[in-house]
């Protein structure tokens, strides 16, 4: 085999085994590889919390979802209104409520957890907020304690429930 005759076949394998990698990278729902479209529902954790408290040394106290990745609001949405959709969510998936977590939302045992509010979506998913603020997750965070959507814009913020 000539190398003329060789090379489309490389070029079909070198696709193929590219978009492999980008599906598995993308799909995975694992906590510490938060993919760009977030997790499809938010269980609950083994001691019935949604969400949790970290402290950064610098930024201060600021919420997780139960598995330590953490939340952020977005300064443009409006009280209890998600404004982050389509493009938007790709980068900044919502922080969504999966069955389980809204049948059992008054029953949850972290302080925290009363706070929280459900809000519809227009795509029909229901989506956490802390108080009146939608809460999303970033996807640049690629582990447990990454705050690399702080400031973004200067309207992406850590979720600090002594500020919202």
């Amino acid at each position: 085999m000539n190398t003329k005759s060789a090379l489309p076949i490389v070029l079909v394998l070198a696709i193929v085994a590219l978009g492999g990698f980008l599906a598995y990278n993308f799909t995975s729902q694992s906590p510490d590889t938060r993919s760009p479209s977030g997790p499809a529902e938010t269980p609950e954790n083994e001691t019935g919390e949604v969400v949790a408290l970290r402290t950064h040394a610098t930024l201060g106290k600021y919420m997780t979802d139960q598995n330590g990745i953490t939340l952020y609001t977005f300064a443009k949405d409006l009280e209890l209104r998600v404004t982050c959709v389509e493009e938007c969510a790709k980068i900044w998936p919502p922080f969504l409520a999966g069955e389980e977590a809204r049948a059992n939302l008054n029953s949850y045992s972290h302080p925290l957890d009363k706070f929280l509010n459900l809000i519809p979506r227009e795509d029909g998913l229901v989506q956490f907020a802390f108080g009146n603020s939608p809460l999303y997750y970033y996807s640049g965070d690629k582990k447990v304690g990454d705050v690399n959507g702080q400031g973004v814009n200067n309207v992406w913020f850590i979720a600090q429930p002594d500020i919202l």
